[in-house]
C-alpha cells in the first residue's frame, strides 16, 4: 500500500519525503476547550485535512510533519511547549 493511499488531502499531493514522515494534527474541543494532538505514524491511519469549504469542530486546527520524534508538555504559564527527542 502506497502511503498516499492514506491521506485525503482534496486532490493535494505531498512529495515522498513529507508523506514518509509522522504526522502531527492539533484540535481544540469547542464544546469543553479540551485540547488534543495526534501523532500518526506513516501508513498506520487516515489523515483528513479540512478544506475551507467542509469544516468541521473537530478539524485539525494546526497540522505538520516532522521525522523527528516531538514531546510536548505544558509549562508553568499554561504554554504549550514542543521539543525535539
Amino acid at each position: 500500500m502506497s502511503a498516499f493511499e492514506t491521506l485525503d488531502l482534496g486532490g493535494i499531493t505531498l512529495p515522498d519525503n513529507v508523506v514518509l514522515d509522522v504526522f502531527y494534527g492539533l484540535r481544540i474541543d469547542p464544546t469543553n476547550s479540551h485540547f488534543s494532538i495526534d501523532a500518526i505514524p506513516p501508513g498506520q491511519g487516515t489523515i483528513k485535512l479540512p478544506t475551507a469549504e467542509l469544516q468541521s469542530s473537530n478539524d485539525y486546527r494546526q497540522w505538520f510533519w516532522s521525522k523527528n520524534q516531538l514531546q510536548f508538555s505544558i509549562d508553568a504559564n499554561g504554554h504549550l511547549i514542543m521539543s525535539a527527542v
